[in-house]
């Protein structure tokens, strides 16, 4: 009876060990899920935020360019009204014209962007 007493006692020390050490186990485990996930959080919040200031910079060199083509359109257009022979008819000035239009359009709409981007 002794030898069944002293087993029972066994068994119980070696549950309660295996249970503190499987609860000590999933602790652990769910620390280093949810730090994991913190991270992963971050890392996706930090490529958000490479991603948004990407797409800021492509569109900062997408205006440029299109300002950049204005200029040369405008500037092409200047340079053969000056051609004596180019014959240019009032198509040119109506494109001059609209090209200024369309100049000060976005001229504008980047002045107030940059205002309301500057109060909020």
């Amino acid at each position: 009876m002794t030898e069944a007493i002293v087993c029972a006692i066994i068994a119980a020390v070696t549950a309660i060990v295996v249970g503190v050490i499987d609860f000590l186990s999933q602790r652990s485990t769910k620390k280093e899920i949810k730090n994991e996930m913190y991270r992963n959080k971050e890392e996706r919040q930090q490529r958000e935020q490479d991603k948004e200031k990407s797409r800021k910079e492509f569109e900062l060199h997408m205006i440029r360019g299109i300002m950049a083509s204005n200029t040369l359109g405008e500037a092409t257009a200047r340079a053969v009204q000056r051609i004596p022979d180019a014959h240019c008819n009032g198509d040119m000035d109506a494109a001059l014209e609209e090209e200024g239009k369309v100049k000060k359009d976005i001229q504008d709409f980047l002045a107030r962007q940059g205002v309301d981007n500057i109060v909020d």
